[in-house]
């Protein structure tokens, strides 16, 4: 009876300690909010609030057993509190340690929510956007951070609001805010040679410790470092007809003796392609010290417009007939699927003469084109397959790819077919020989984009998926140099060799052109593109010493969108 007697007392103290406690903590509680109220602004009270359930609860994730009862219903109240800071404190940990849910965040939100209840609309706005930066470092899944308006917005997949924030806005926003730093940039750091280093150079040449050669090539090489935009037009100033209103200039060639352009636009408003020369002829220069003076005519040549998708052109000159410009290209009919080649007289004065070959390729894509100067050959990359077309015969070879597309192809002086596939081979096919087979095959990590062999035909350019343009020593089978910096990913991009074999040149994805010695493989230039680009308006790029068949009328040669740009130092 002691006993029971005893452990009654025991009970009884221990709920009146805990009645204590309790009574105690309400007092403190409200005098508290007394003082609080003493103190007169209700945005203080919620601060204080908000700081003190904050304490509470981490108080109560640092020590969750603190608090522990001697009583039953004290046992049930800590071990409460024990698994609410338990719940508490593991979505906290999976909060930090996933944040790959738009779910978690807002089940995150909600708990800051919860926090702030007695907080007004705009310090609860701004308790919550302090806690989201400070709790979510760089980087959420789905949402994406404004440094200006310090704010996380939400990324819309496809969406077709043009207010709404997508991945494609983002990254069109950030390449446009580059170039426009790039283009202050090369304003403010780009100069020309003082005349005193040209004057050493020239004084050197005449005694004979330059040759020539060196000299023209120093001079050339200084005029690619110091390209700048001297002047902008429009190809069509007035558009008479719809024809001539085009959208963006898909590729450029000059021709043999620079006097022309073949250009290939996309229109506006329809899927219809037009093929044009243009003509360039000499202009009356504004200023001695300008280097680059043109005339360019679109107009009062033939227009050739095509429905079927262009995909590639080039030039395909007879040696019976020099004095044609004969063009080479092949279609894919987007209806039917046929794919077509065809052989058009542009210098014709009547269009009769214009129409001079065509040849169905059957129902499977096509990819490109290229002519055999020698013979009057061409061949057409098609479907895991090479088509050799004989013109006169019309007769048809089709030669092996190692089951690839071939993406890119040239021909060489001494009947070798070079064709590179999208698999990263290129392949050597000897058109002497009797079978099909490569004879050679050499291979890249990414598909082959373009293919350029130098004038000698000892040396073959390449370039893949990975903007890297190597060059292969077709003697030892070797890559011998490295031009790095053209931006690619998944277009076939050409890129093109100076008439003296001193400047290597082209246009990347990113829209910049870059410009390399093609002895040393040093980038000489890097340049912005004039205005915003995006990844499918890629600039076409001509270069030149003799433009127009003058000597010294150096300069380059920028087709973007609907105008012609010129660059010269």
């Amino acid at each position: 009876m002691d006993r029971h007697n005893s452990k009654k007392n025991k009970r009884r103290e221990c709920r009146k300690d805990s009645s204590d406690n309790d009574s105690s903590h309400m007092d403190s509680l409200a005098s508290s909010s007394s003082s609080s109220n003493k103190r007169g602004r209700r945005g203080k009270q919620s601060d204080q609030h908000t700081s003190t359930s904050n304490q509470l609860l981490n108080s109560e994730i640092e020590n969750p057993r603190s608090n522990k009862g001697s009583s039953k219903g004290g046992k049930n109240q800590s071990r409460n509190r024990r698994n609410r800071s338990k719940k508490s404190f593991n979505s906290e940990r999976s909060d930090h340690s996933t944040e790959q849910s738009e779910d978690i965040l807002l089940k995150f939100l909600s708990k800051l929510h919860r926090l702030s209840l007695n907080l007004t609309v705009d310090k609860r706005t701004n308790f919550l956007n302090y806690n989201l930066v400070s709790l979510t470092s760089l980087h959420i899944p789905g949402f994406y951070y404004d440094p200006d308006k310090k704010r996380y917005f939400k990324i819309m997949d496809n969406a077709n609001i043009t207010s709404a924030v997508t991945r494609e806005t983002i990254a069109k926003e950030k390449s446009e805010k580059k170039r426009l730093e790039a283009l202050q940039t090369l304003s403010t750091t780009q100069k020309c040679e003082s005349l005193s280093d040209l004057t050493n150079l020239l004084f050197n040449s005449r005694q004979g410790d330059i040759s020539h050669l060196n000299f023209r090539r120093t001079m050339l090489l200084n005029h690619a470092r110091n390209l700048r935009l001297i002047k902008s037009q429009p190809f069509f100033e007035n558009p008479v007809h719809g024809h001539e209103k085009v959208e963006h200039m898909i590729k450029m060639i000059s021709s043999p003796s620079h006097d022309k352009l073949l250009c290939l636009w996309s229109m506006k408003e329809t899927i219809m392609q037009r093929l044009q020369l243009v003509q360039l002829s000499r202009k009356k220069r504004d200023s001695e010290n300008q280097r680059l003076s043109l005339n360019v005519q679109p107009r009062g040549t033939t227009v050739l417009q095509s429905w079927s998708k262009i995909t590639n052109v080039c030039w395909a000159p007879f040696p019976n007939y020099p004095e044609r410009r004969n063009i080479l290209y092949t279609t894919n009919c987007h209806s039917t699927g046929q794919a077509l080649a065809f052989i058009r007289n542009l210098d014709a004065t009547s269009p009769r003469d214009v129409a001079f070959f065509d040849f169905s390729i059957g129902n499977q894509a096509t990819w490109t084109c290229a002519w055999n100067y020698n013979t009057e050959k061409f061949s057409v990359g098609a479907e895991k397959t090479c088509l050799l077309i004989d013109v006169e015969t019309r007769r048809l070879w089709e030669l092996n790819t190692l089951n690839s597309d071939p993406l890119a192809q040239t021909f060489s002086s001494c009947h070798l077919l070079y064709s590179g596939t999208k698999k990263g081979q290129i392949v050597t096919h000897d058109l002497r020989s009797k079978s099909v087979r490569p004879i050679k095959c050499i291979s890249h990590k990414s598909s082959i984009s373009h293919l350029l062999l130098s004038t000698d035909d000892k040396y073959l350019y390449a370039s893949d998926y990975s903007g890297k343009i190597k060059v292969w020593d077709m003697r030892k089978n070797s890559v011998v140099m490295q031009y790095d910096g053209l931006h690619n990913e998944y277009k076939r991009i050409p890129f093109y060799i100076d008439e003296s074999n001193t400047l290597l040149y082209g246009a990347g994805q990113d829209g910049y052109s870059r410009i390399w010695c093609l002895k040393t493989g040093q980038l000489l230039l890097n340049l912005p593109p004039p205005c915003s680009t995006s990844w499918d308006t890629i600039p076409s790029l001509q270069f030149s010493g003799c433009w127009a068949k003058e000597q010294g009328n150096s300069g380059l040669l920028m087709g973007l969108g609907d105008k012609l740009y010129l660059y010269s130092s």
